[in-house]
């Protein structure tokens, strides 16, 4: 039995600009085994993944391939020596076919010409093998996001795959999505390929993992196979304290200060018969110091129901009311002069200027109510803002003129976080607020949500994360295919309840 690990990083350590992402770490990767990295935000997990498919070079240590030491000069020369990385948000080029994107930078060629027929046939060959069933012909613009994943790995998998690492990539996927990437797992196993999954679903990582690391602070703090663990001493390992559960509490649990049944809270948005692209006929109402909750599948309309009320999208029907009066938002800038303020679900293309500093994505909802009465900002002001609320958020980060593209996908949404709370909303609409989030950081924003509740700021969030949403919500909306099917609270607000909703058309 060959016991030599495929991938040996030893001692490696990563710097920025003075500031270590990884201290001395050292790890293996062993031929069909699941090796699991996991870590709070900002932890090294996805550092550790860039340096050993070769997007990052290390400061100090060595990584080893196989036996052999490697010191890969980008991620092509890494995946054509058969190491990949899976990212969460994958980013193909949309104007080129499938196949293209596959076999970009390392095209087949016959007498030095492209071989267009035999890089076809591989493609085919490659998405049956994985269950994409797309046409090798067509371009990757009109990719969902499950199937962009499934191309950067069939891309893996056009060269002879050794390692493979998944950087959080189950977070955009629906329960069926992530089954069958699973699956894909399962027969890589098989194959013999040494597989790293960077995951902040612990049940995830129960389910797949053979062994686990645990980062902290950019350090390994623990290792071990799977089964040396629980959820709860893994968490420990993760955070250095206990955290409290995540799931949802009793019926008698009220996580805001609203408590359906008391003296009615003012009415502060209404919705009535709301239609637009993917919803139709919506309405609800809000109110101050209220969590309301949106469930639901994916594609059930959620997200497009809360850009509507935003101003982000144009709504085709109804009406949307704030504090009585009807309004007709043009943009999100108009939404947030009245008091209602959005976090959308896409963080990096929605909400952040990710080669921009920290501080001038903080600043940038309130820059008018910064400037002075000749249009200029006082850098100080600027800088004692951006301190202020990103340390609501303990962001970790090298500082506020750090690029908040380096940081994590974490502490990026702790940015977005900070920057539209900075405008003092009434209501806030939150989409996926916690979306690749570690539990520690989850925590933490859990317990903002319920202190702006406290103080007064209604709140309607959509979460795929059932526990998240029962845990949370003063009463849950349930919405399929378009449409509200239902509103739960109390002893009915379960689980069950919610999906026997979600799947009620």
């Amino acid at each position: 039995m060959n016991t030599v690990p495929v991938i040996d990083a030893r001692g490696i350590s990563l710097e920025f600009n003075g500031v270590a992402a990884l201290k001395g770490v050292s790890i293996q990767l062993q031929a069909g085994r699941v090796h699991a990295l996991v870590g709070e935000n900002g932890a090294g997990k996805s550092s550790l993944a860039k340096v050993i498919s070769g997007l990052y070079r290390p400061t100090r240590g060595e990584l080893t391939l196989l036996g052999r030491q490697v010191q890969f000069a980008s991620p092509l020369k890494a995946r054509q020596a058969g190491v990949s990385l899976i990212h969460q948000e994958p980013t193909p080029f949309p104007d080129l076919s499938l196949a293209e994107n596959i076999f970009a930078g390392s095209v087949p060629r016959r007498l030095g010409l492209v071989d267009r027929k035999a890089m076809l046939e591989r493609a085919g060959e490659i998405f049956a093998e994985i269950g994409l069933q797309r046409s090798p012909t067509e371009l990757a613009a009109s990719l969902p996001i499950a199937d962009q994943q499934l191309l950067e790995l069939a891309a893996a998998m056009a060269q002879e795959l050794k390692v493979v690492i998944f950087d959080e990539t189950t977070a955009p996927l629906t329960p069926n999505e992530v089954d069958r990437l699973f699956g894909i797992i399962d027969r890589l196993k098989e194959r013999g390929v040494a597989i790293g999954i960077v995951s902040h679903h612990l049940h995830e990582v129960f389910r797949v993992a053979d062994e686990v690391s645990v980062l902290r602070d950019g350090a390994l703090v623990s290792s071990g196979p799977i089964g040396n663990y629980d959820r709860d001493s893994l968490i420990r390992a993760m955070v250095g304290r206990d955290v409290k559960s995540n799931s949802h509490q009793s019926s008698s649990h009220q996580p805001s200060s609203y408590h359906p049944g008391q003296v009615q809270r003012e009415v502060v948005l209404r919705v009535e018969g709301l239609s637009g692209k993917n919803f139709a006929d919506c309405s609800l109402v809000l109110h101050a110091g209220e969590i309301v909750g949106i469930g639901g599948l994916v594609g059930a309309g959620r997200t497009e129901l809360l850009r509507a009320i935003a101003g982000l999208d144009k709504p085709v029907a109804g009406s949307v009311e704030l504090g009585g009066e009807k309004v007709k938002f043009s943009s999100p800038r108009e939404a947030a002069q009245s008091g209602l303020v959005m976090v959308p679900e896409d963080r990096r293309h929605d909400a952040l200027l990710l080669e921009r500093p920290i501080r001038e994505n903080v600043v940038l909802p309130i820059l008018r109510r910064l400037a002075n009465r000749f249009g200029f900002i006082s850098r100080k002001v600027e800088v004692e803002m951006a301190e202020r609320e990103t340390g609501r958020f303990s962001t970790k980060m090298a500082g506020i003129d750090q690029p908040v593209g380096e940081l994590s996908g974490g502490n990026q949404q702790k940015v977005v976080l900070a920057s539209r709370i900075a405008v003092g909303p009434k209501i806030l609409l939150l989409d996926e607020p916690t979306r690749g989030v570690d539990v520690g950081a989850k925590q933490e924003i859990h317990d903002h949500i319920r202190s702006l509740a406290q103080e007064g700021v209604a709140i309607l969030m959509v979460s795929s994360d059932l526990p998240e949403l029962l845990a949370i919500s003063d009463r849950v909306l349930v919405m399929a295919a378009g449409t509200i099917q239902g509103e739960l609270s109390g002893e009915r607000a379960t689980e069950e309840g919610v999906m026997s909703l979600a799947v009620a058309r």
